[in-house]
């Protein structure tokens, strides 16, 4: 036989020289890595939402939000001067459309 036609075999692998605990604190290891990136990044995207709706926050809301509703509306309902020589009038929107609208025709 010539040194053309030597085959070479690689060792075959038994199941027994599998290292278990290896494999096994890999995985827990993997696990554990796993577990504090989600817990880290949970921790930073509730510090990143709380950050945001403080930027939000356009202070206390009043206690009786009807009333500060109805005053609101209110005062979005009723004429006023804009301007101390009385020439410039502010008025409800619907009110305006219709003037236009009157304008128009």
């Amino acid at each position: 036989m010539s040194a053309e036609h030597e085959h070479t075999t690689t060792p075959v692998r038994n199941i027994d020289d599998m290292k278990t605990l290896l494999v096994a604190v890999v995985g827990v290891v993997t696990v554990i890595l796993v577990l504090v990136i989600m817990i880290c990044t949970q921790a930073w995207f509730y510090k990143q939402d709380e950050a945001r709706n403080a930027e939000v926050s356009f202070g206390e809301r009043p206690a009786d939000t009807q009333a500060y509703l109805d005053e609101q509306h209110a005062h979005l309902a009723n004429l006023q001067y804009v301007d101390q020589g009385k020439t410039r009038v502010k008025i409800p929107l619907d009110r305006a459309m219709e003037i236009y609208a009157a304008k128009g025709q």
